[in-house]
């Protein structure tokens, strides 16, 4: 029997380090929550929080920085010590908090520890909850969901129809020296504690995480030719997926080695069929993929639509892709398989301050074996440290998530899809 110390569970937006960033911050490897499991614990001052706001059918939004990843439907939770003396448990759930022993800074686990889990397991039996020991949470997989394939950004329009308790996300937030905060900033500063959703919220999000769900495609294979049926994002009339064979519609391999340029082949195929004007970098206009010269791609533009100093438009036309909606661009890309990427940093700093008062998104999309560089270039002082720093604005796609993304989308829905489709396929360059 579940013991609670409220009748009714409240949904919780829950953020959360990675387990990536959090060995990168502390030294350690820190795989919670599992997702995999559902499963997630807490303790110290955050199990008191989670004691005092949850219950069974509790709904919690796990979430990274910008990025809601999952959402766990509660069926049992109770203090960690009880499960660490059950062996059954023990063999189901790999989270660390039942197995200490695996894990470092949790390896001096001991006699006086286990005599101390009988003593709040006994308190528990008997009424007694020690609520600033720690708590395992488990989500019901039949009712949680993990999108971390397609993840839910948390953006201004998103945040903005949540009530937040009568507390939500401030956009108006000045730091010390009276600088105003970004929107990527103001919703850091603002979510960095969970916080408390009304149901209302929390069907909202929970609407949103189902599409999510349900719009996921298996990443073993790029390539599908199953009767998959996909919801067309604009009125969600079904459409059914027809079959067809990926290499004969692109010269771009979908599973083989990927160059610089088959990367820059699609991407200004992807914007074309979107609707989209698109730029090439002028010094490579006249390249080709296996026969296929840019220049033959519909909506190609001949001159970049911008009015500013002749020697920054320069600069800006020498950017790999863009992307334009009515001569206004609506996104940039960088591509850095083998060459140096401060370069390309150099061009997408260079277009920022020269239309400042456009919010334009930037793309880095390199192999994944350039992550790491990628995010130590862009999160450089020269970069991080201007009054618009890049590592707010760039976003990263790897090469094999830009392929999957365009080979598992039926081609009849290209048109309907918008750009901000990749910030499904992207993630933040902000380390800080």
């Amino acid at each position: 029997m579940v013991m609670a110390l409220i009748e009714n569970g409240r949904d919780l937006l829950y953020r959360y380090i990675t387990p990536e960033k959090f060995k990168k911050r502390y030294g350690v490897f820190h795989p919670d929550p599992m997702i995999e499991e559902f499963t997630y614990g807490e303790g110290s001052h955050f199990s008191q929080f989670v004691w005092n706001n949850v219950n069974v059918g509790s709904r919690i939004f796990f979430h990274t920085e910008r990025c809601i990843t999952t959402m766990y439907y509660i069926k049992d939770f109770a203090p960690a010590a009880i499960w660490r003396l059950d062996e059954d448990m023990r063999a189901k759930y790999q989270n660390h908090h039942l197995h200490p022993e695996n894990y470092p800074g949790w390896s001096d686990y001991d006699s006086k520890d286990k005599q101390f889990d009988i003593e709040v397991k006994d308190a528990y039996e008997s009424g007694t909850i020690y609520v600033s020991v720690d708590v395992l949470l488990i989500g019901d997989p039949e009712r949680s969901f993990d999108i971390r394939k397609d993840p839910l950004v948390l953006d201004r329009d998103l945040l903005s129809k949540l009530e937040m308790q009568g507390k939500p996300v401030k956009w108006n937030i000045m730091n010390k020296n009276g600088k105003e905060l970004s929107e990527g900033q103001c919703i850091s500063a603002c979510l960095r504690s969970p916080r408390v959703l009304s149901k209302r919220d929390g069907d909202i999000l929970e609407k949103l995480v189902k599409d999510h769900a349900s719009r996921q495609t298996p990443t073993s294979s790029p390539v599908t030719n199953t009767n998959v049926e996909i919801k067309n994002p604009d009125n969600n009339v079904k459409v059914p997926k027809k079959d067809m064979t990926i290499k004969e519609k692109s010269p771009v391999d979908p599973k083989g080695p990927t160059t610089h340029d088959e990367i820059q082949w699609l991407l200004l195929k992807l914007g074309s069929d979107m609707g989209l004007d698109i730029w090439v970098a002028r010094n490579d206009r006249n390249k080709s993929v296996n026969g296929h010269k840019f220049t033959e791609i519909p909506r190609l533009k001949g001159e970049l639509p911008i009015y500013l100093d002749p020697e920054m438009v320069k600069k800006i036309e020498l950017i790999d892709v863009l992307w334009l909606k009515r001569n206004a661009i609506v996104a940039a890309f960088e591509i850095e398989s083998t060459t140096s990427i401060y370069s390309g940093l150099l061009r997408m700093s260079d277009l920022t301050h020269a239309l400042p008062n456009l919010q334009i998104p930037l793309y880095l999309v390199a192999p994944e074996e350039r992550r790491e560089r990628v995010m130590i270039e862009v999160n450089r002082p020269a970069f991080s440290q201007a009054s618009s720093p890049l590592s707010e604005i760039c976003r990263y796609i790897s090469f094999t998530t830009l392929k999957q993304g365009i080979y598992q989308t039926d081609p009849e829905m290209l048109p309907y899809l918008k750009p901000r489709i990749l910030k499904h396929w992207s993630e933040s360059c902000d380390q800080r």
